[in-house]
Parts: C-alpha cells; structure tokens; sequence
C-alpha cells in the first residue's frame, strides 16, 4: 500500500482556496521525501481550522504546516507592540499600513486545537510533544526572516 495523500493531486483544483506555488513545492517534497507509512492532508477541516498541511504517522506523531510564499522584499514588514503588550506582525505597502496574520501564532493554535479536539484523553505535556507544528517559507531569505520572527518567536517562548 502506497502513501495516503488527501486529496489526491488530481482532485487539488477542487480545494476552496487554490495552492500557491510554495505549498506545491512544499506538497512535492513531503510526497517525494516521507516514506510511505505517513499520510498527508492538504487543507483537512479540523474543528474550524484549515492549516496547509497535516502530516501523520501513527510511530512517529502528528505534524501541522503553514505555508507563506511571502517575498520580503514586496512589502515593509515589521513587528510593532499592540495596546496590551503583544508582538503584532504588520506590513507597510504603498504607504499602507496593516496587519498581517502571524504564522508563529497560526500553527501553535492549530497545534492546541489538533490536542485538545483529537488527543484529549493523552497527558497534555507527552499529548502537545507529539504534535509537531511548523512554518514554511519556501521564498524567503532566512537572515531576513529571522531578523523579521525574531520577536514574535520571543513573545511565544519558542526558543
């Protein structure tokens, strides 16, 4: 028996928001690379949350990935404190300033929500350590981004 991939690549254009060409590259590796014990779910419904990928392995553990083809480049980026003293990811383009999702904060929520909907019954510290979570960023350059996240992997205690 072969690799679960959900949905099959055939059936991809069906998904309610297309792939960008960063979580293709990234679906291409994870089939290539991961042996044929694990499964891959591309946008799986999980309780409300809709992360890019959801790898599982029933010997290994669970491992959710976000997916950012930003290019740093196109926008101003910086990491500004907000009113109750939180890291809060902004960009500037064209003299706009807004807001922009923070994908440290994305996948730690997705990594709690895959917990506490599918794992309740597992210790929370043993449960939470077998669920992997990380952000992809296929694009961008790692001294910019790690100058960019820096802050915000602070605010998170992720080091």
């Amino acid at each position: 028996m072969g690799k679960i991939v959900s949905p099959q690549k055939s059936e991809l254009s069906k998904l309610r928001t297309a792939l960008q060409p960063g979580e293709i590259e990234v679906l291409d590796l994870f089939e290539r690379g991961l042996s044929d014990d694990w499964e891959i779910y591309t946008q799986p419904h999980l309780n409300g949350c809709r992360p890019d990928f959801v790898l599982l392995n029933p010997r290994v553990g669970i491992a959710v990935f976000e997916v950012k083809d930003w290019d740093l480049d196109a926008m101003e980026y910086c990491v500004q404190v907000d009113g109750q003293g939180r890291q809060r990811l902004t960009a500037r383009k064209n003299g706009k300033a807004f807001s922009v999702p923070d994908p440290l904060r994305q996948v730690q929520s997705y990594k709690r929500e895959i917990f506490d909907v599918y794992c309740p019954r597992l210790d929370q510290r043993a449960g939470l350590a077998a669920i992997t979570a990380g952000v992809i960023f296929p694009f961008a350059q790692l001294d910019k981004l790690k100058k960019l996240l820096e802050p915000l992997r602070s605010d998170l205690n992720l080091d």
